[in-house]
């Protein structure tokens, strides 16, 4: 039997509050050592970007700018990341409403490209943009 794999740019999204005005759960992957809390839409597109800073790709589009006191570094990238998690903890963690498997591919002119899966694998739909990814959560 071949051996559970995930990508290190796929993200297990696990959604415990749902609705039209918010949402809330967290973010899980392999190539991540620790999981990171969203409760807002956001703080959801705020944590995406982060994870894949975290991990070193797909490399954001661009660079952000900060206006505070403290300079923002930008991330290298990273051609194995480091997986911290074994494929089956990944797999297994669930959120209490929904469950998605993010696969980012690029992000290109500030915007996501990829796919969304369901927790079976079952493929969802393609994005080429933050509000496509999220009109494919709320259908699904």
């Amino acid at each position: 039997m071949k051996p559970q794999s995930i990508p290190s740019t796929s993200l297990r999204l696990c959604i415990d509050r749902f609705d039209e005005d918010d949402m809330a759960g967290r973010i899980m992957g392999v190539a991540l050592e620790n999981e990171i809390p969203f409760s807002s839409f956001r703080s959801f597109v705020a944590s995406v970007d982060k994870a894949y800073d975290t991990i070193g790709q797909p490399q954001s589009g661009q660079i952000s700018r900060s206006f505070g006191k403290q300079a923002v570094k930008h991330t290298p990238y990273v051609a194995v990341p480091r997986h911290y998690h074994e494929p089956g903890e990944i797999k297994s963690a669930a959120g209490s409403l929904k469950t998605f498997d993010l696969i980012m591919q690029t992000r290109h002119h500030a915007e996501w490209q990829g796919v969304l899966k369901d927790a079976t694998g079952k493929t969802l739909g393609a994005f080429k943009s933050v509000l496509e990814c999220i009109q494919l959560m709320t259908k699904y």
